[in-house]
């Protein structure tokens, strides 16, 4: 498969923690470059809703997998959507499960 296919963009992989990058990319019209910034675990709230919302579901996907602060119904559609398998990697792997512990 094409690195491009997967969503990945070189400029944006390379800022993934740069607050300018994120802003130019999250926004996009340009699905390859949602589901790049989607990538990010460092978005900010503004970012992180609007690409919560997107109607592609690869982005949400990618929220769901990266981002610790991914909206509880976009993970939900994601586990849904998985067939129930993403739930032995939240157990283990998801950066959520190391904020809930207590």
């Amino acid at each position: 498969m094409a690195p491009h296919a997967r969503g990945d963009v070189d400029w944006v992989a390379v800022g993934i923690a740069d607050q300018d990058v994120l802003h130019r990319a999250a926004p996009s019209a340009h699905p390859l470059l949602r589901r790049a910034a989607a990538h990010s675990p460092h978005l900010p709230p503004d970012l992180l809703r609007l690409l919560a919302e997107d109607t592609d579901v690869v982005v949400r996907t990618h929220l769901a997998v990266y981002h610790p602060d991914t909206p509880e119904e976009v993970l939900m559609s994601v586990y849904a959507r998985l067939g129930r398998r993403f739930s032995a990697w939240m157990a283990t792997g998801h950066p959520r499960r190391l904020s809930t512990r207590r």
